[in-house]
């Protein structure tokens, strides 16, 4: 949210190109702040850590000519997963026992990954395991407005995904051009089965979008849908 801010306002933005080496921290990068991240003209890097680990144990380069994929460990840490495919940290220094996370990652080695999702976003629709964060990858370049992929309940299949996007329009031309990405972005098996228009979106205290309370007040009625 800070580097959001200072790319917003001219001056800070100044500021924050003269920064040679900058570690950003917090959560997942969004597509779109790293589009604006890729113009800056020194080196910028997304950090991964958690408050097990203290500080942090991977970081990935943003920008630049090459920009990563993967978050490559930081020295003295390795990685592994655990039978749910998500990540286990090894690092004796900060701890004795591994750290288990709910991160769902690919390997690569045991000293780099790429990050996935959260299991406890996992969308279980009639037994297929859908990855939200996946999905929504798949669409951030098309939609330029907050959006997250969520699971609403389904009598037949368990759970099916929806799109849900914060816009202060709601009509059917908006539901129509949204449809209209998914159908041709998204693979079939994989396709959000609604598309959801709200007015503003929950957060979390530190300003991250509240995927869960948002769901909630939708199911309980609170908050109106198309």
């Amino acid at each position: 949210a800070q580097v959001y801010n200072c790319l917003c306002d001219p001056v800070t933005r100044k500021r924050l190109e003269s920064i040679r080496t900058l570690i950003i921290g917090g959560g997942e990068v969004s597509y779109t702040l790293e589009q604006e991240i890729r113009q800056l003209p020194h080196a910028v890097y997304a950090t991964f850590g958690m408050t097990e680990t203290i500080t942090h144990i991977a970081l990935r380069r943003i920008n630049g000519p090459d920009p990563e994929e993967l978050y490559e460990a930081l020295p003295g840490i390795t990685f592994s997963t655990d039978n749910r495919g998500c990540l286990v940290v090894h690092a004796p220094y900060i701890s004795r026992e591994p750290v288990v996370t709910n991160d769902l990652v690919e390997m690569t080695g045991n000293r780099a990954f790429t990050w996935r999702g959260r299991i406890d976003h996992v969308i279980n629709r009639g037994g297929q395991k859908l990855v939200p964060e996946e999905i929504e990858k798949m669409l951030a370049p098309h939609i330029d407005r907050r959006f997250f992929i969520g699971a609403l309940p389904d009598p037949k299949f368990g759970e099916l995904p929806v799109l849900v996007v914060e816009s202060a329009g709601s009509d059917s031309d908006d539901q129509f051009f949204f449809l209209q990405l998914v159908e041709k972005y998204v693979p079939k098996n994989e396709r959000p089965a609604r598309i959801i228009i709200i007015g503003r979106f929950l957060e979390t205290p530190g300003g991250k979008v509240n995927r869960r309370e948002t769901l909630r007040l939708m199911n309980s009625g609170s908050c109106s849908t198309p």
